[in-house]
């Protein structure tokens, strides 16, 4: 997977084995309006931290993501990481 221009990236419980359970991309509709929002400020934010993100800047990339201008793509685990990306396109190879 090719992530070109990326806006943010997070991981989170990464192991020597990773196993993806499922791949979740916004432009396929595959995220609801309210996981769209609940994953990008996961995706910007840290554990201990909220997001770094405006408000402002938040719903532009909210609207782009819902409309595929951005892509929001989430790699849900079955073992290991869970990652979300923010860019603005993904090639799969």
């Amino acid at each position: 997977m090719e992530l070109a221009g990326l806006k943010a990236f997070r991981s989170e419980d990464v192991t020597l084995q990773n196993v993806v359970s499922r791949f979740l991309c916004s432009s396929r509709g595959e995220i609801a309006g309210d996981q769209l929002d609940r994953w990008l400020s996961w995706a910007t934010s840290l554990s201990d931290a909220r997001s770094w993100l405006s408000e402002q800047r938040k719903d532009e990339w909210l609207v782009a993501c819902a409309s595929g201008d951005m892509e929001l793509v989430v790699l849900e685990p079955s073992a290991g990481a869970q990652v979300v990306a923010v860019c603005e396109s993904i090639s799969l190879r």
